[in-house]
């Protein structure tokens, strides 16, 4: 069986039980644009959290 993963719906009416969250914060370094932090505003995988953490940046040229 094939999965579309292009479509987040059909996922979740697959898996309703799953506890996707309806959406994520999402946190962006400031001076570099990357993302430093991605966590799940609800939903059963609460605990599934991105943290990046940027030492040092430098601008380029």
């Amino acid at each position: 069986m094939a999965m579309d993963f292009d479509d987040p719906a059909a996922v979740r009416a697959r898996e309703p039980e799953a506890g996707y969250p309806s959406g994520h914060r999402v946190s962006l370094d400031v001076a570099t644009g990357v993302v430093v932090s991605v966590e799940p505003l609800d939903g059963d995988r609460s605990l599934s959290v991105f943290c990046n953490e940027i030492h040092e940046a430098t601008p380029l040229g």
